[in-house]
């Protein structure tokens, strides 16, 4: 086993600066959730607000492995960028 940093693992305490999350994992807000992308794969983060249910299926349809093609999410106006993470509100 190495002991480098993975890119997404780097990612992922990026994410815990930038955003503040909370000792859940979650988002303080006014975002409803941040999405991280990392040639390692893609982490994400949800609003403290979100129902647990639904914060669990949100997150298990961001981080399974992604297409290697892919290297970066679809860009949207509304979407505000901070490094390597997007944010998403309603």
């Amino acid at each position: 086993m190495t002991d480098e940093a993975r890119d997404i693992d780097l990612l992922r305490i990026e994410l815990g600066v930038i955003w503040r999350l909370d000792e859940r994992g979650r988002l303080p807000g006014p975002e409803d959730m941040v999405i991280g992308v990392a040639a390692g794969g893609l982490t994400a983060a949800v609003a403290r607000d979100v129902p647990d249910d639904l914060a669990e299926r949100l997150l298990s349809l961001i981080t399974p492995a992604t297409p290697a093609h892919r290297t970066s999410p679809p860009r949207r106006p509304s979407w505000r960028t901070a490094g390597r993470c997007w944010a998403a509100s309603a």
